[in-house]
């Protein structure tokens, strides 16, 4: 099974990503967040997280700045 994190603020890019993925993968788990701190909790919860789609502006995130958290 494959793990995506969606981490975005806006809860309809993180419905698209998630349609964009269903046709690729039959067997999948979606995770999403919603800030820099909900994601970095998810990632601390989930260490079975294949792949993390970060939006780089939302809220707690300086832009590449919140990569380094």
């Amino acid at each position: 099974m494959s793990t995506f994190l969606i981490a975005d603020d806006h809860p309809l890019f993180r419905e698209a990503l998630q349609a964009a993925l269903n046709p690729f993968f039959d067997d999948m788990k979606i995770i999403e967040s919603d800030s820099l701190s909900t994601t970095l909790k998810a990632i601390k919860n989930h260490p079975e997280i294949d792949l993390i789609l970060l939006d780089l502006n939302m809220p707690g995130s300086d832009n590449y700045y919140g990569l380094t958290s």
